[in-house]
């Protein structure tokens, strides 16, 4: 009879190092940042900016304030920069940056310089932040089995210092502080690459100026820069699968799942939503891969199967990608867009008459960019696929194979049946963060769980006095 290594699935987010007294928290980042700055733009030999004011004085500025800011009036970043940190790194303003560089040759590559460089700035000083913390090893009162595998939305060891966890229990999906190249922090609303037409103009030429449109160049530019600042949680989601495979973890044995700390943030809903999914009986692991949900739609699956004529689908899908990049502003900032008469002008040509932004154009534009997304991701995890075959002595992958754990089930002879869906068992610390969590569960569907008003009431069962 096959005894389940493990039964219990445990995530960890930032409220448990908290809830340790750990400094943690982004407020303490932001303490960070200010106290570190310009020791970290020294390391890595940036230069401050030399602005104008109305008044005919100069004050310098760090590239992180002209891209997060206001690069007309660049201040301090609020607080609110920092409490939101991951989400506000898709906040940049493309117009404004646009209008404020200029569209000439020189501006573009100063505007890329300059979102470069504020990148680099905040990738130093968080990974440098989380360097310094310093976690000393104590006894706590609970303990953990080995049948318990912990996913770690953490960078630190503090499982390991405080909980006796062995390391092979625990995978660290964003990344942990021993290996900093390994840190993976961001939003997740640009998983899909910059979009080429933006800067290449090919079906466009036609219709444009001798030179092209710069504009369209300076778009391309904030498009990729978001591009590199998302977290990508498709990929880390097949990453985690194949940890799973390393730790003979096998989904259909998980009975318990136990989230301690994590406030369901918005760039982390997917995370949750897939492991709803594979934790319910008779769950489709091919339906859920990019390869699948391709295949729900019609068009996708025309375009897919090359029959001749359906090429010409394909301008209005580039002209929703091109629209869902201009109305970037609009989209995430929730303001009224700056005129640009010779875009404007194009954009009349390609897409008619300019109307008023609404919801049915948001909608059409996220579908044609998350259908080119889904693309891009069936191809990466095909290209995953193959490595992990290989390794485990397969040539070729068998027909129609397109997700990771259908693969993990091949490779270690196939999985039983799961008998009853997964429990949750979720904590929170504030009514801020009950609410998230109701939404959360609310939007994928989530319905069996039980929430506790602390991370000591969620985990009652693993106290040494109840072993």
């Amino acid at each position: 009879m096959f005894k389940a290594k493990y039964k219990n699935l445990i995530i960890i987010g930032n409220g448990f190092d908290r809830w340790q007294n750990l400094p943690t928290s982004y407020d303490e980042f932001r303490k960070y940042y200010a106290t570190h700055i310009d020791e970290a733009m020294d390391a890595l030999g940036i230069v401050k900016k030399t602005i104008a004011e109305p008044d005919g004085t100069e004050k310098t500025v760090t590239p992180v304030e002209l891209v997060y800011g206001d690069p007309f009036d660049p201040q301090k970043l609020p607080s609110e920069f920092f409490w939101s940190f991951e989400t506000s790194l898709d906040k940049m303003d493309d117009q404004q940056l646009s209008l404020y560089y200029g569209t000439s040759k020189k501006g573009i590559n100063q505007l890329r310089e300059t979102v470069e460089q504020a990148q680099a700035i905040l990738r130093h000083l968080f990974c440098g932040w989380i360097l310094a913390l310093n976690i000393t090893e104590e006894s706590s009162k609970y303990h953990f089995g080995d049948d318990s595998f912990f996913i770690n939305f953490n960078y630190t060891d503090t499982l390991e210092k405080r909980f006796g966890v062995h390391r092979h229990n625990i995978y660290h999906i964003h990344g942990d502080a021993e290996h900093p190249d390994s840190i993976i922090f961001g939003h997740a609303t640009h998983p899909e690459t910059a979009f080429e037409e933006l800067v290449e103009h090919h079906f466009m030429r036609p219709l444009l100026p001798e030179h092209g449109l710069p504009r369209f160049e300076t778009l391309y530019a904030i498009e990729d820069a978001l591009y590199r600042t998302d977290k990508h949680v498709a990929d880390n989601i097949d990453h985690m699968c194949a940890a799973f495979m390393d730790a003979n973890l096998h989904v259909e044995d998980i009975e318990n799942i136990y989230v301690l700390g994590h406030s369901f943030g918005d760039p982390d809903v997917e995370y949750f939503d897939y492991i709803d999914k594979i934790t319910r009986c008779g769950c489709d692991f091919e339906a859920l891969s990019a390869a699948g949900k391709l295949m729900e739609d019609e068009l996708t699956q025309l375009l897919m199967l090359g029959i001749p004529g359906t090429e010409d689908l394909l301008l209005p899908m580039i002209q929703l990608n091109i629209q869902y990049a201009a109305h970037h502003r609009e989209r995430e900032l929730k303001r009224e867009p700056i005129p640009f008469p010779k875009a404007e002008k194009l954009a009349e040509n390609l897409f008619g008459p300019e109307k008023p932004y609404d919801s049915h154009d948001a909608y059409e534009e996220k579908r044609a960019v998350n259908q080119r997304f889904l693309f891009e991701q069936a191809g990466r995890t095909q290209q995953f696929l193959r490595e992990i075959a290989q390794k485990h002595g397969y040539l070729e992958l068998p027909e129609g194979m397109h997700s990771v754990l259908e693969l993990a089930g091949l490779l270690d002879g196939g999985h039983v049946q799961r008998l009853r869906n997964a429990q949750w068992y979720i904590s929170y610390r504030t009514p801020e963060d009950k609410s998230q969590i109701k939404k959360v569960t609310k939007q994928i569907g989530l319905k069996r769980y039980h929430l506790y008003d602390s991370i000591d009431q969620c985990i009652q069962t693993f106290a040494h006095d109840r072993r």
